[in-house]
């Protein structure tokens, strides 16, 4: 879950684009590629919780 308390954050879930801005949340379902990104020239400020006991990374640019 994102909370984005400040700023617009520009997910990439799968395949689809979409801009949260403050005052809304994402969910992103666990095992599923995502990114975000400032995606203005003001501060992003958002609050990410990750209920698993396991916190696994894998950079998305990577990926081929």
């Amino acid at each position: 879950m994102f909370i984005v308390q400040e700023g617009i954050s520009t997910f990439i879930v799968d395949s689809t684009t979409l801009e949260v801005h403050a005052g809304q949340i994402m969910i992103v379902p666990a095992d599923t590629l995502h990114k975000f990104m400032n995606s203005s020239d003001r501060p992003l400020r958002q609050i990410d919780i990750h209920v698993n006991r396991q916190f696994i990374t894998h950079w998305l640019e990577d990926q081929t």
